[in-house]
């Protein structure tokens, strides 16, 4: 497979084709389309993804007389294309007929119906503009096909349609029967003839009968004569059709071609009847696709048969070649029932056909003369016919087949692909012409390129001088071929030879310089603008034949970056010829400061172009000056200018910083204008590279940017030594610019000059990061950390150079006459190019006077930007304006203009405040929590404040609160429990300021430690007693869940025994009679009613917690006392209902 050209698919037809929304599809040479059930989408190919697309409503078009089934069997769909207009034909396979006759324009379609049966189906349809000489007005003439055999014609014009049906079917009752004498005549007639004409007994003179129209096909022949090919299941017939006032149809001839087929080929060995399926047409070739029927055709036999029509226009068998191979190889894909008619296409020369078959197999047939014996390997041939196959990867939807010149006279299949878009596939038919060179370039061979090229260069330029009508097309279709058969496209490193031939040009030395004269040094500048010019010409024709060829989208990407370059570095030199000649003109003697200056850096720059010529050796280097050199070798002196102009802009920097007392320091003022137009020649190098790139784009659709990021590096105007040098003429200026400050009048021109300069460094610094971003280094995290180097230089000139300039635009403000001009410069390129901090200054500054009194937070200037901007190239996707900003106004303390951000910042700033809950929650109370994250935020913020007790117990209730407004039962649930710890706090007297807020395990501990110190001490000192300290531990246990309790079992425990140890077991020992009221008044009596109050001893249904706890404090006891604590327990679970 030999993939000459690709074109992108627009992104709605890519889209309908992707997602199974396709019906039918087609292709011809210069236009796809698609049918989704409700609309044919009608694009040119060439234009690839940014080709308009023409949606035409067929739906609604035959709503009022059909009902549309969307089946692609039911609808025949042409797209004719005929000098600026673009007709659209739709046939359904009801009869019904709808014409756009020009779909440029939004008219209401033409509708007929071509036949008024309802027993009868259209099978097929074709459509044909007329022939370019024809000024009938006729728009296109269509023959449609039916199942009963008849068929119709239908021409389209202006005016309207106009059909007629044509009946092929004989009446037996009226046909004339022949007498025996003239069957006599007959029978000897044909027997002559078929002595010297062997075809002929397969010619009948009457039409097919019986059998159903299954492919129609029309050839205009001029303007009112048209042939219609008509194939049935076993034979052809050929129509000859007169339109016009004498309007006349006349059968030629019916050939039977099955049964030619069965006489001449050995296909009539097989035992099972064939049948006609698809019909392709061109020049004097009929090919016809045949397939097997019956039982004993479960192989699907698969041929394609072509017939010759000889002088007399007689059809004779030529050949027939079979394709079962390549059809049972590849069974039908799932892909391929989108448009599951069998297409069948010939190219225009008739030499070939290509066929799309089962599984989107692309097979081309075409005659080959293979020795006695032989045949092509891996193609099945009979006769002189063979087969290959073309792709099968391609996920065919619609093929076209085409011959082509531009296409190196190769048979070209167009196939409209679901993945690919649009393919050009080619396979060589001209047997005869000379092998193509694939080895490297040899120096005979680049000689001939550049020959053949410098001659289609000067024909097209010829061509355009003489405003000739012909198209450049025309002139160099064959020079895609030419350069291919030369091997200039064979290889990579062979396509360089095109890149040399473009630095040729660019760089071409005059003929009277090679001689050793010079040019005029009086007046130097215009003994160059012809020769620029003519270089200038000689250039954008070569880009307009590489294009118009088919060439240039052809090229590796580095020899299109070359291409690139020259032209515009080629277009810089020109321009700054131009920029010389406009100070030559306003000095009378053309020595001028500004002529002198300028004449100084580009003769620089012509020694540096010297210095970096690989043959400055030569002859007619030697002998140039240095102003010569920089006019002859563009492709060197154009990148040279940039470091001519910065070592300039360093001597005017080194004068005004020695402070102007040196013997040649020159005024401020000089000073001041020479920086001033050192400027000017950056920016007009600048605007000259860039108007040139634009054009190349939008005339060849060549994208800088996109060869830089396949290249991964960019253009030579923003490559590292560009940026250098624009960095040091920027350092100058600015430098120049502070030297010049004080008590001088006209800063502005250098702050404009400063701003100018800084646009450029910024946008070199852009297109670094953009091409760093490409595909060519293969590792994605390669690519990725180069980009993130030059995003950090970026970064850094940003941060650098931003600054001065904003502090020079809001100096600037005040100044009269001038207003806030350069402020508004400024601020769109920190806009462009995303300035976070000087853009935020701006909008600070600009916030009093755009909303007087009004706070940060209310700037609309500042909601916009925020809105709007996005990451830059290369950079996380989190880091916005918007983000800068709510970073900014936190770090700087300015919280409460933070919180007053409008309501369309709140998701991102809410994104923002996770990490900051003391203002999380304030924002979600403010937005109304309707999700309930207030609560959360607001316990988040109390855990971080634990080390004021007051302000831990003022958050954690207004978590509370909010937990209960935003209806977030745990949340609420959560709170209450902190509450009640912090209120145990407070009950054991830790809360001074020394004493944090505590969390359980640290409360716990806390009043066991105060218990265990008051039963040791066996008094009340402290302000609780050791039985109550135990309580309070053990209602912190018991409120706490489950979960809690087993992480700190041990405390549950130890909890339990200092209450027993607090418990005086003595005085209900010696008590007398009932003890019952002194059990109850023990602190473990106590301790059991408040843990089963809180359901830590479970409950009547669960009684587990209870009988452990039972089980737990019997081991703890003995004697007398263990069964005082029974009978205590006993009760206490009596009294909680346990």
């Amino acid at each position: 497979m030999n993939i000459n050209y690709s074109f992108l698919l627009p992104k709605h037809a890519l889209d309908q084709i992707q997602h199974d929304r396709v019906v039918h599809t087609g292709v011809s040479t210069s236009h796809c389309w698609i049918f989704d059930g409700r609309s044919v989408l009608v694009w040119k190919i060439e234009d690839g993804k940014d080709a308009r697309l023409f949606f035409v409503p067929v739906l609604s078009a035959f709503a009022k007389t059909e009902s549309l089934n969307t089946d692609a069997d039911d609808i025949f769909i042409s797209v004719l294309a005929r000098n600026s207009a673009l007709t659209l034909v739709v046939c359904l396979a009801s009869g019904c007929l709808a014409t756009w006759l020009d779909i440029n324009y939004q008219t209401d379609p033409f509708i007929c119906q071509l036949s008024a049966s309802t027993h009868s189906r259209i099978n097929s349809f074709s459509a044909v503009s007329p022939t370019a000489s024809g000024n009938s007005g006729i728009v296109f003439v269509g023959a449609a096909g039916f199942s009963d055999g008849s068929w119709a014609l239908v021409q389209g014009s202006p005016q309207g349609l106009v059909s007629r049906l044509l009946n092929t079917h004989l009446d037996s009752r009226t046909e004339c029967k022949p007498s025996m004498l003239g069957k006599l005549g007959s029978a000897l007639s044909w027997t002559y003839t078929e002595v010297f004409d062997p075809s002929a007994k397969f010619i009948k003179r009457s039409p097919t009968t019986g059998q159903s129209v299954i492919d129609v096909h029309v050839h205009p022949l001029d303007s009112n004569r048209y042939r219609v090919l008509l194939l049935t299941e076993t034979a052809v017939d050929l129509w000859q059709v007169t339109l016009g006032a004498r309007a006349s149809e006349q059968l030629l001839w019916s050939f039977q071609n099955q049964t030619a087929l069965q006489h001449n080929s050995s296909l009539s060995s097989r035992s099972f009847m064939r049948v006609n399926k698809a019909m392709a047409f061109a020049a004097s070739y009929i090919y016809i696709w045949t397939q097997s029927e019956g039982p004993v055709s479960s192989d699907s036999d698969h041929s394609v048969q072509r017939l010759l029509l000889d002088d007399a226009g007689i059809p004779v068998h030529d050949w027939s070649v079979s394709i079962a191979a390549f059809c049972q190889a590849h069974p039908p894909a799932a892909a391929s029932q989108r448009n599951h008619r069998m297409q069948i296409s010939a190219d225009l020369s008739g030499s070939s056909c290509v066929l799309l078959g089962p599984g989107n197999t692309i097979v081309q047939c075409i005659t080959s003369q293979p020795e006695a014996g032989t045949g092509a390997p891996g193609a099945m041939t009979l006769c002189h016919g063979e087969a290959h196959v073309l792709s099968t990867e391609l996920d065919a939807l619609a093929v076209e087949a085409s011959v082509h010149s531009g296409y190196g006279n190769q048979a070209c299949c167009i196939v409209l692909s679901a993945t690919y878009g649009v393919v050009v596939l080619s396979h060589r038919i001209d047997e005869g012409m000379a092998a193509t060179t694939t080895g490297p370039m040899s120096t005979e061979l680049a000689q001939q390129v550049f020959q053949l090229l410098d001659s289609t260069i000067s024909q097209a330029l010829t061509a355009q001088q003489q405003q000739s009508n012909r198209p450049l097309l025309a002139l160099v279709s064959g020079l895609g071929r030419r350069l291919e058969s030369l091997g200039a496209l064979s290889l990579v490193s062979n396509m360089e030879v095109l890149a040399v031939y473009s630095t040729k040009i660019v760089d071409m030395l005059p003929k009277q310089w090679g001689d050793g004269s010079r040019g005029n040094a009086g007046h130097p500048g215009a003994s160059f603008a012809e020769q620029l010019s003519e270089k200038g010409s000689r250039h954008s024709m070569l880009l307009a034949c590489l294009s118009e060829s088919g060439v240039l989208h052809r090229l590796v990407p580095q020899v299109q970056r070359v291409l690139l370059d020259n032209a515009e570095k080629l277009e810089v030199v020109t321009s700054l010829l131009r920029l010389l000649q406009a100070y030559q003109q306003q000095s009378s003697s053309y020595q001028g400061p500004e002529v002198v200056l300028l004449m100084k850096v580009l003769q620089h720059a012509g020694q540096l172009s010297s210095n970096a010529a690989a043959s400055a050796s030569s002859t007619g280097e030697a002998l140039m000056e240095p102003f010569e050199l920089f006019c002859a070798r563009p492709t060197l002196s154009a990148s040279a200018v940039l470091h001519s102009v910065s070592e300039a802009a360093m001597e005017v920097a080194m004068q005004t910083g020695g402070g102007l007392t040196r013997p040649n320091d020159q005024s401020a003022g000089p000073l001041r204008s020479q920086m001033v137009l050192l400027a000017e020649v950056l920016g007009t190098a600048v605007a000259a590279s860039q108007a040139r790139r634009q054009q190349v784009q939008q005339s060849h659709r060549l994208s800088s940017a996109q060869v830089a990021s396949m290249l991964s590096r960019p253009g030579w105007l923003e490559c590292q030594e560009a940026q250098g040098s624009v960095e040091v003429l920027l350092q100058a200026c600015e430098k120049t610019r502070q030297d010049l400050a004080q008590g001088q009048s006209g800063q502005e021109q250098l702050s404009r000059s400063m701003f100018g300069i800084t646009e450029v460094l910024l946008s070199a610094h852009a297109a670094s990061v953009a091409a760093a971003g490409g595909t060519s280094l293969g590792d994605a995290a390669a690519g990725a950390a180069v980009q993130r180097q030059a995003l950090g230089l970026y970064r850094q000139a940003r941060a650098k150079h931003v600054p001065v300039l904003l502090a020079d635009a809001l100096l600037e403000e005040g100044d009269a006459g001038l207003g806030d001009r350069l402020l508004v410069q400024v601020e769109e390129l920190c806009r462009q190019h995303h300035c976070y901090p000087q853009l935020l200054t701006l909008c600070r500054t600009l916030c009093p006077r755009d909303h007087p009194g009004a706070p940060l937070s209310s700037s609309l200037r500042l909601h916009h930007y925020m809105g709007v901007m996005g990451p830059e190239e290369g950079a996380d996707e989190k880091d916005t304006f918007a983000a800068y900003v709510y970073q900014e106004l936190y770090n700087s303390g300015q919280h409460a203009e933070l919180l007053m951000l409008p309501s369309q910042f709140w998701p991102g700033l809410q994104e923002f405040l996770l990490q900051y809950p003391h203002l999380l929650w304030m924002l979600l109370l403010k937005s109304g929590d309707a999700t309930g994250g207030a609560p959360g935020a607001l316990m988040q913020t109390a855990g971080s404040c634990k080390a004021d007790f007051n302000q831990h117990k003022r958050l954690v209730c207004l978590a509370k609160l909010a937990a209960h407004a935003s209806g977030a039962t745990e949340a609420s649930l959560a709170a209450s429990r902190r509450l009640q710890l912090l209120d145990m706090q407070q009950r054991i007297g830790l809360t001074s300021s020394s004493q944090p807020a505590m969390d359980l395990p640290e409360l716990v501990d806390a009043a066991l430690d105060l218990s265990r110190s008051s039963n040791q001490a066996a008094a009340e000192a402290g302000p609780l007693s050791g039985g109550e300290a135990a309580l309070i531990a053990l209602e912190a246990m018991s409120t706490c869940s489950l979960a809690e309790r087993d992480a700190n079992r041990s405390r549950w425990e130890l909890t339990w025994r200092q209450l027993l140890e607090a418990t005086k077991w003595s005085s209900a020992d010696n008590a007398l009679g009932d003890v019952g009221e002194l059990l109850q008044s023990t602190h473990l009596y106590r301790g059991v009613l408040i843990s089963a109050g809180c359901g830590a001893l479970g409950t009547r249904m669960d009684s587990e917690p209870a009988k452990a706890l039972t089980e737990m404090l019997r081991s703890w006891s003995s004697g007398r006392m263990q069964v005082l604590v029974v009978q205590t327990l006993d009760r206490a679970l009596a009294a909680a209902g346990l």
